[in-house]
């Protein structure tokens, strides 16, 4: 009996000794895998913080680029307004009315029109080609520059389509207002009022 009770004792010991070593490879491999996870986590999180620092710098290569850009547009867009400044425009009269169109530009301007003429002491008058200048048009195609003209010989008619006799004066109150268009060599389209700015129509052109 005694030797059986030993063997059961050895017994029982071999397997807390086996249990033993079998969580002691247990907690082993939980710290291992514990340390793989933390090092798992910390290569996510450097990862993580260069991408993040990747997208900063592209943001920043990006804005840098915008502005760039928008600085090369305003100076475009700068030249382009000076250039369309060479064109110019008065309201002549000598026995009717006619606005003639200066280009001082080197370079020519193209579909040159008379928008409108208004005077402030008759607003609802209208507006046409006078019918007795010879070769009188609504449009001229070109405008040379270095100092090229063009004129659009017009004058007054009421509601009942009746020409007004001719009156460069009217007092020191009567205002003359008239608007040019014409195009550039890229195909920007301008409108131009008396001596203000020209102004760049969006919806045309480069």
């Amino acid at each position: 009996m005694a030797i059986v009770a030993a063997g059961i004792t050895l017994g029982a010991m071999s397997v807390s000794i086996w249990q033993a070593a079998e969580a002691r490879g247990a907690r082993k491999t939980a710290r291992d895998q514990a340390d793989t996870a933390r090092a798992a986590l910390a290569e996510t999180t450097r990862q993580t913080e260069l991408a993040q620092q990747a997208a900063a710098e592209a943001r920043i290569a990006n804005e840098l680029t915008e502005r760039q850009h928008q600085r090369e547009d305003d100076a475009q867009a700068a030249a382009a307004l000076a250039h369309a400044r060479k064109v110019t425009s008065q309201l002549t009269g000598s026995g009717g009315y006619a606005i003639e169109v200066t280009n001082d530009a080197t370079e020519p301007f193209f579909g040159i029109e008379l928008d409108e003429l208004k005077r402030s002491d008759h607003p609802n008058w209208g507006l046409r080609l006078n019918p007795n200048v010879p070769g009188n048009r609504s449009r001229h195609d070109k405008l040379d520059g270095f100092g090229g003209t063009c004129k659009f010989y017009v004058e007054f008619v009421d509601d009942d389509g009746t020409a007004q006799r001719f009156d460069m004066g009217g007092g020191p109150d009567v205002d003359f207002d008239w608007t040019i268009s014409y195009s550039d060599s890229h195909a920007r389209r301008w409108h131009r009022t008396v001596d203000k700015d020209p102004v760049f129509d969006e919806g045309q052109g480069a």
